[in-house]
C-alpha cells in the first residue's frame, strides 16, 4: 500500500508540473455570524485591520495554526474560539469540500486562481443568514510540492490568510481587512532542491463586505499523503477528520 501511495504521489507531482491546470481540494468550514442565534463570536467582527502575528510560527500536531494574540487581537475572541476555525466542531461549523482549479494560461510557468467574488458556499451550510452572500467561512488546503530553486508563491485577498511551508509560517495576512497581498521567494526558506515539502493554506472570510481570493504559484501541488489516502478510500481505507 505504501508503494502504491508513493507511485500516486509521484505521478501527481509530475502531472501538476506539466499540465496547463491542476486542482486543489480542501475543506470549507461554514459558521453562523456573530449576533445571530448560535453565531460564532469571531465572524462579523468590527474591522480590526491587517493584523500580522496572530498565529504561531509553526503548525500544531493537528496541522492547524495556533492563535497567540491577546486582547481580541485580529478580531479573535480567544485561542479556544480560533481552534474551531479549521476543525470539525458539531453544532458550531459545517464542513463542505471545495475544489479550486489553478490555470497557467498556457504560459507553463505561473499557475493562478483569482476570484473577486469568492463566495463558494452561498446557500450552503448555515446559509446566507439574510445577507446577499454567505460571508462566514474558512477554507483549508493541505498539500505537497517538490522544491526547485526560483519558485515563488503570492497570495492576495481578504480576510485572514496563512500559508505554511514545511510546517513553518511563510505568508502572514491575519485580521479582518481590505485586500492585502504577500509574496514569498522559496529560495529564502532554506529548502533542499528536489525534496518534497508540505504546503498548508488557511483562509477565512469574516466580514459582510467583499471576498477576494487570489493565489499564484510557480510550482504544482498534490494532496498530502493523508489526503491521498482519503482519495483511496475505495480500497478499504477509512480516514477520519480531526475534531475539537
Amino acid at each position: 500500500m505504501k508503494k502504491l501511495l508513493g507511485l500516486l504521489l509521484f505521478a501527481g507531482l509530475g502531472a501538476a508540473g506539466n499540465a496547463d491546470t491542476f486542482n486543489i481540494t480542501g475543506t470549507i468550514h461554514d459558521f453562523k455570524m456573530r449576533g445571530t442565534d448560535g453565531g460564532h463570536p469571531d465572524f462579523e467582527w468590527l474591522d480590526p485591520g491587517f493584523s500580522p502575528g496572530m498565529v504561531a510560527a509553526t503548525l500544531d500536531a493537528s496541522k492547524n495554526p495556533t492563535y497567540i494574540g491577546t486582547n481580541n487581537y485580529g478580531g479573535v475572541t480567544s485561542a479556544e474560539t480560533f481552534a474551531q476555525w479549521f476543525a470539525d466542531t458539531p453544532g458550531v461549523n459545517e464542513a463542505i469540500p471545495l475544489t479550486l482549479t489553478l490555470d497557467n494560461g498556457g504560459s507553463g510557468t505561473i499557475y493562478s486562481y483569482s476570484n473577486d467574488e469568492f463566495f463558494p458556499v452561498d446557500g450552503q451550510g448555515f446559509g446566507n443568514q439574510e445577507q446577499p452572500h454567505n460571508y462566514s467561512f474558512t477554507f483549508e488546503y493541505h498539500g505537497a510540492f517538490d522544491y526547485n530553486p526560483g519558485q515563488t508563491f503570492t497570495f492576495s485577498g481578504d480576510d485572514d490568510v496563512w500559508v505554511f511551508i514545511d510546517n513553518k509560517l511563510a505568508v502572514d495576512i491575519g485580521g479582518v481587512h481590505s485586500e492585502t497581498s504577500q509574496s514569498i521567494n522559496l529560495d529564502t526558506l532554506g529548502l533542499t532542491a528536489g525534496k518534497s515539502y508540505d504546503f498548508d493554506l488557511f483562509f477565512a472570510e469574516r466580514h459582510t463586505t467583499g471576498s477576494h481570493f487570489r493565489m499564484q504559484t510557480s510550482f504544482g501541488l498534490v494532496p498530502e499523503p493523508a489526503s491521498m489516502l482519503a482519495l483511496m478510500a475505495g480500497v478499504g481505507i477509512v480516514v477520519r477528520r480531526k475534531k475539537r
